[in-house]
């Protein structure tokens, strides 16, 4: 029998791991694009969250209805995200204040620590990628995710220029460079 979250629950827990990925790092997230795929990368990584967060194949790549509805309209957490003229994504002073209590909730948990420092590194490492850089690791990684996508030809139309400014950015060796440019992105 499979074992399924109760709604309330999911809710709680997609805005607490928003406001989490948030608070790992001082720094806005570069938009929702980041946000969503920053997020599915996390489920990726820690897949026991798989159930918490839903991702479907959307015009993007991956996208939670979930995550859009939370980030706008928090039931639990509610003015502690903030989404700037810019598209930038913000923890609000009551947004910090949420992310200290939840790390004071979890403070002796090994699994809690190990999830911080996963969403650090997320932030850290794709925080700085622009929406085509992005997609097109995403779109290599898991084809699955470019079937729909309107942007597919955008990347593959500039693909030799994104790629090399991951390799620029030092993303990519450039051995995954070589790989890179002979790869066929297809959705």
């Amino acid at each position: 029998m499979v074992q399924t979250i109760p709604p309330d629950r999911r809710i709680r827990l997609t805005e607490e791991l928003m406001i989490l990925l948030l608070g790992v790092k001082d720094t806005p997230i570069p938009s929702r694009f980041h946000l969503q795929k920053e997020l599915f990368i996390l489920t990726t990584i820690k897949p026991k969250l798989k159930d918490v967060i839903i991702f479907d194949i959307y015009q993007q790549g991956v996208y939670s209805q979930e995550v859009t509805y939370s980030l706008y309209n928090m039931l639990y957490y509610k003015d502690a995200v903030r989404v700037d003229n810019d598209g930038k994504i913000y923890l609000t002073t009551h947004g910090k204040e949420a992310f200290e209590s939840i790390k004071q909730e979890y403070k002796d948990s090994s699994e809690f620590k190990y999830l911080l420092k996963i969403m650090k590194m997320i932030r850290v490492m794709y925080d700085k990628l622009t929406k085509e850089e992005f997609a097109l690791l995403l779109y290599t990684r898991y084809p699955e995710t470019a079937k729909v996508s309107t942007i597919i030809d955008n990347i593959n139309t500039n693909k030799k220029e994104i790629i090399e400014a991951l390799r620029k950015k030092g993303y990519i060796t450039e051995e995954r460079y070589k790989e890179l440019l002979a790869t066929n992105i297809n959705c």
